[in-house]
């Protein structure tokens, strides 16, 4: 039982960094997205950001870590 305790963290730990492996991938391309954007587009984007309520701004980060973690599962 002891070796399958240590058989399943080494599993969810392995599961958790390709996880996060993904997520920060996905900050990457995200980050290169925004720079590629000119003035007047970030301006827009920024502009829907603040007009969003708070709660739809958390479902919306939820929903983008939720599909990033999906992909890598």
């Amino acid at each position: 039982m002891k070796n399958m305790s240590g058989y399943i963290n080494r599993t969810d730990a392995n599961l958790m960094k390709v996880v996060v492996e993904q997520l920060q991938a996905e900050c990457v391309n995200l980050a290169k997205e925004w720079a590629a954007l000119d003035r007047g587009e970030k301006i827009r984007h920024w502009i829907e950001w603040q007009e969003a309520s708070d709660i739809e701004r958390r479902f919306h980060r939820f929903d983008q870590v939720l599909q990033v973690v999906q992909e890598a599962v």
